[in-house]
């Protein structure tokens, strides 16, 4: 598992409180990331941590992720079909038969 750390380090802009008409308000709070227990979850599973302070070293990041990962994975794809012309043979052979019946019996032609 591969694990990423997002956002600057030290201070960072933030929404601290919202006002009446809807506008934020914001300040600088610290950036508590907690690097140690990322890195620990990414040992653990065999993985590896990354940080990322912007948008650019995120896009590195899934880039560098991607080469990394070659697992294939399996796809099994299921599908049910139903067949819609079975009524429309059964009444096509049921009228030849009737027809055949006729042609037999009732509608027969006299020499």
């Amino acid at each position: 598992m591969y694990t990423i750390g997002v956002g600057t380090r030290g201070k960072a802009l933030s929404p601290v409180a919202i006002y009446p008409n809807g506008q934020y308000k914001y300040d600088m709070v610290d950036v508590e990331i907690d690097d140690a227990m990322l890195e620990k979850v990414a040992e653990t599973t065999g993985g590896k941590y990354f940080r990322a302070t912007n948008e650019r070293a995120l896009a590195d990041i899934y880039r560098e992720i991607d080469k990394l990962e070659k697992t294939r994975i399996k796809v099994t794809e299921h599908s049910r079909r139903h067949e819609e012309y079975f009524p429309l043979v059964l009444a096509g052979g049921c009228l030849l038969l009737c027809a055949f019946a006729l042609d037999r019996t009732i509608l027969r032609a006299t020499p």
